[in-house]
C-alpha cells in the first residue's frame, strides 16, 4: 500500500521517458538555437570581427550554454533549477556591449568580456536579495523593458536588412531589403499560424528558409565552412589578456 504520508513527487523528478526527454529537448535546443547565435554575429559584426573571430565567439556562446545548462538541471547545493531547460543568451546586454564598443579607448572585445565577467559575478551577489523583489515586477515592467532592448536594437536589424556590409557593393539593394522583409513576413506568419510549436520556432524556421532562399537565388556562399575544423575548443582569452580596462582618470588605467 502507499503511504498517504510519502512526500509528493516533486515535478523536476518526473520520468518522461526517453523520447519524451528527446523530443523536448530538441524543442529547447531549437527554441534557444536563434537567439544564441544571433547575440555574438550583432557584437562580434559591431566589433569589427573577421568571420573566423565571430564564429569563434559563436562557439564560447554554444560552450557556455551547454555548460550554464548541464548546471540548470542537474543542479548543484544552492545552484540550478534541476528543470528541463536549456539557457541561451540574453539580449538585454547587447545594446550595453556595442555601446561599448562604439565608444573611443574601450578597449574592444577584451573590454566587453571583462565587463560581462564582473557583471556576472554581481549579479551572482545580488541574487538573493533580488529573488525576493521579482514580485514587485509585474508583466507592464518587463514588457517595457523588453520593448526598450528591441528598440535598441533597430539600428542593428536595418544595417542587417540592408545586408550586413556598409562596404558591399550591394548594401542597400532591393534585393537584401526584399529578402529581409519576405523572412520577417514568415516570422509572423509562422508566429501567428499553426501549433504552437511552430509559434515557437517561428525565428529558427523562417531564418531556415530565407537563407534557403537566399542559396536559390544566389546571395549565400557557404564555401568557407568546410574549410574550419568539424569539432573545436574555444580558446579563453583568445581576444587579448586584458579584460578590464579603466578609465584614464582612476590609478592603474589598465592591466
Amino acid at each position: 500500500m502507499t503511504n498517504p504520508k510519502a512526500s509528493p513527487q516533486r515535478p523536476e523528478d518526473e520520468n518522461l521517458g526517453v523520447a519524451a526527454n528527446l523530443a523536448y529537448g530538441l524543442q529547447h535546443v531549437l527554441t534557444m538555437y536563434g537567439g544564441i547565435v544571433a547575440v555574438p554575429l550583432i557584437v562580434g559584426q559591431a566589433a569589427g570581427l573577421s568571420p573566423a573571430d565571430i564564429g569563434l565567439l559563436i562557439a564560447a556562446s554554444l560552450f557556455a550554454g551547454g555548460l550554464a545548462t548541464l548546471l540548470q538541471t542537474l543542479g548543484l547545493p544552492f545552484f540550478g533549477c534541476q528543470l528541463p531547460l536549456v539557457q541561451g543568451v540574453s539580449f538585454a546586454g547587447v545594446a550595453t556591449m556595442v555601446a561599448i564598443v562604439g565608444s573611443d579607448g574601450a578597449g574592444g572585445m577584451p573590454a566587453i568580456l571583462g565587463a560581462v565577467m564582473a557583471a556576472s559575478l554581481i549579479g551572482l551577489l545580488i541574487t538573493p536579495v533580488f529573488s525576493r523583489i521579482t514580485q514587485f515586477f509585474p508583466p507592464l515592467v518587463t514588457g517595457i523593458v523588453i520593448t526598450t532592448i528591441g528598440l535598441t536594437l533597430m539600428p542593428v536589424a536595418a544595417r542587417w536588412a540592408m545586408g550586413g556590409n556598409s562596404r558591399a557593393a550591394d548594401f542597400g539593394s532591393m534585393a537584401n531589403i526584399g529578402l529581409a522583409a519576405l523572412t520577417l513576413v514568415l516570422v509572423l506568419l509562422l508566429s501567428k499560424i499553426g501549433s504552437a510549436t511552430l509559434s515557437r520556432l517561428s525565428i529558427l524556421l523562417a531564418m531556415v528558409i530565407g537563407t534557403l532562399i537566399a542559396v536559390v537565388l544566389g546571395m549565400a556562399d557557404f564555401s568557407g565552412v568546410t574549410q574550419g575544423p568539424m569539432f573545436g575548443f574555444p580558446t579563453p582569452f583568445h581576444f587579448g589578456m586584458r579584460p578590464f580596462i579603466w578609465p584614464r582618470s582612476f590609478p592603474c588605467a589598465s592591466w
